[in-house]
């Protein structure tokens, strides 16, 4: 979503999402299954890696808070970001730096987007998918234009982490390579970086977490051998709080894995489906158990949804 959107708008669109669902939902089921009905109070949130720390940080922000959660090597504390080397980012060569530089100055949040391919995914000159085979992957025709903002981004986003920007630019904190007050006294330099790690602590489960005596039952997914989120910095430090605080909690680790491991975890005959899908599905049902009004044909019709 950068550079058009930030970090706390990311999480005020869950919050109006939320509130929406819980306002609008009933009505939909009723209209798609009149037999059926919908708890509104029994609901998981679940995310993968950026949306893995979104899944983190609703049970501090939502109300009611979720039954539990699901996350997949997310980061757990921001200040604990630390991407790899920047041979691991390269740019694409199709954009020159002035390009790139002007595009992540943009801020209307109407160009932000939720989706993007990688440059691997695009068709020529960007990438090497024939036009047709990625329509039919997708379902439609990309728009004219469409692909090379695409490839643009990629070179974007790579351009952040090999700068180490990202964070700067997701809480608003930088441009670039010019901090805020870069012209300011040391002292005010000083304050801004304190503010600016005041800013990331409070967007940061593991942080959240130690202040609170609570927390729903999570699920987490990481691979030990992942270069870009840790699991020794993010995954264990956020089970060793929920452990001190009594809450229960399902960790599954790939050994030798890295981010987006389960990337090949679709249908129950592929391997990885025995050791996390369904032992995350069962402790996800034990602590959100089927309602009764599930039984019988109204419940299967519901069940579908």
């Amino acid at each position: 979503m950068l550079p058009h959107a930030s970090f706390s708008d990311a999480v005020s669109d869950l919050k109006a999402a939320f509130a929406w669902l819980r306002l609008h939902l009933p009505e939909a089921i009723t209209a798609l299954c009149p037999a059926s009905s919908v708890d509104l109070d029994s609901y998981i949130t679940a995310g993968d890696s950026a949306g893995g720390i979104l899944a983190l940080l609703m049970p501090f922000v939502l109300s009611p808070k979720p039954r539990a959660v699901f996350e997949a090597y997310a980061i757990t504390d921001l200040g604990e970001y630390h991407p790899p080397k920047p041979a691991h980012f390269p740019l694409s060569g199709l954009f020159s730096e002035d390009e790139i530089r002007a595009a992540l100055e943009e801020r209307d949040p109407g160009g932000a987007m939720t989706g993007n391919l990688y440059n691997v995914e695009l068709p020529p000159p960007f990438g090497r998918v024939r036009a047709e085979d990625l329509e039919k992957a997708i379902g439609r025709r990309l728009e004219e234009g469409e692909a090379r903002g695409m490839a643009l981004r990629n070179d974007m986003s790579n351009y952040c982490l090999k700068h180490k920007l990202t964070l700067p630019l997701l809480f608003r904190h930088t441009f670039l390579d010019k901090p805020i007050l870069a012209s300011g006294s040391p002292s005010q330099i000083a304050k801004a970086e304190a503010d600016f790690q005041a800013q990331v602590q409070a967007l940061s489960p593991l942080h959240l977490l130690r202040r609170q005596n609570e927390y729903p039952p999570t699920v987490i997914w990481h691979g030990t051998t992942d270069g870009g989120v840790p699991h020794s910095t993010h995954a264990l430090p956020f089970l060793k709080e929920l452990d001190a605080r009594g809450v229960d909690s399902l960790a599954l680790f790939a050994v030798g894995a890295s981010h987006v491991f389960d990337a090949f975890i679709v249908e129950p005959s592929d391997q990885g489906w025995s050791d996390f899908v369904l032992p995350t599905m069962a402790f996800i049902k034990r602590h959100v158990p089927p309602d009764a009004a599930l039984d019988g044909r109204d419940g299967r019709e519901r069940a579908k949804l």
